[in-house]
């Protein structure tokens, strides 16, 4: 018979195994996709490294994604474990997704500050 751990006692458990979780740095939705995106089946450290290596080769937006050469892309996902040209791949689609998303909405959907809409390539 399975037991049941109230989720505070799991949590309490689990800081004590692990230590207290670091707090992600990265405030924007699509770089957080990004970093989940880039790597797989990878340490931290080494998922923080191909992420720093998008951002600075290629850029943290879906308009930089979105122009990236395929080929770089597919470096950059190598450096974040197995299978990097399905995580190339995912990582222009992820680009893709926001800029569908945004020809859907009307012009006025306020849903970032104006300097991010540039940095987004205006896709809102």
């Amino acid at each position: 018979m399975p037991t049941h751990l109230a989720l505070p006692l799991a949590l309490d458990t689990l800081e004590r195994l692990y230590g207290k979780p670091k707090r992600e740095s990265l405030a924007d939705p699509f770089e957080l996709v990004l970093l989940e995106s880039v790597a797989y089946l990878v340490d931290e450290k080494k998922r923080r490294a191909a992420f720093e290596e998008l951002v600075r080769r290629v850029g943290g937006t879906p308009k930089a994604i979105r122009a990236a050469r395929p080929e770089v892309l597919l470096e950059i996902a190598a450096l974040g474990g197995i299978h990097a040209a399905l995580r190339a791949e995912r990582l222009r689609e992820c680009a893709e997704i926001v800029f569908e998303e945004c020809r859907r909405r009307p012009p006025s959907c306020g849903a970032r500050p104006d300097s991010r809409l540039a940095e987004w390539g205006n896709c809102c």
